[in-house]
């Protein structure tokens, strides 16, 4: 379980850390950090022990630069009507572009900001669309 003090933060600031939270929840990173801990499946359905959400890996939010990128991630694609995530990596490992690897070099890039970490995005996305290549032969 995530705690955040709510005596640390104003109002603002504890929205912007749930648009943050949000937008790297729905990240490939933590997607397939959920799928290697399925126990089992049912249809397209898998089941994982509860106490695994718990060691989630999580940027450090009480960093205000990690908040206000991944808030923005969170802004700029909040209206999009997303399709299931195989058909999504399908897309992208096809046509090496989509929404998908958009977003998730939007949370890569965002991160190496705040953590003054130099940002390669051509590499990345190379990386990012052979991952999806891998996710795609579990799905």
């Amino acid at each position: 379980m995530i705690k955040i003090s709510t005596t640390k933060f104003d109002d603002d600031t504890i929205k912007k850390i749930e648009k943050a939270l949000c937008a790297w929840f729905n990240s490939t990173f933590v997607v397939a950090y959920l799928r290697l801990a399925f126990t089992t499946e049912e249809g397209s359905f898998g089941h994982i022990y509860k106490w695994l959400v718990g060691t989630i890996p999580i940027p450090d939010i009480s960093n205000e630069k990690v908040i206000n990128y991944l808030a923005d991630v969170f802004q700029k694609y909040k209206d999009i009507l997303w399709v299931p995530f195989e058909k999504q990596f399908r897309y992208v490992v096809k046509n090496r572009r989509g929404i998908r690897l958009e977003y998730d070099l939007d949370i890569m890039e965002g991160l190496s900001r705040a953590y003054n970490i130099p940002a390669n995005k051509t590499k990345w996305a190379y990386d990012l669309i052979n991952f999806y290549s891998l996710i795609l032969t579990v799905l």
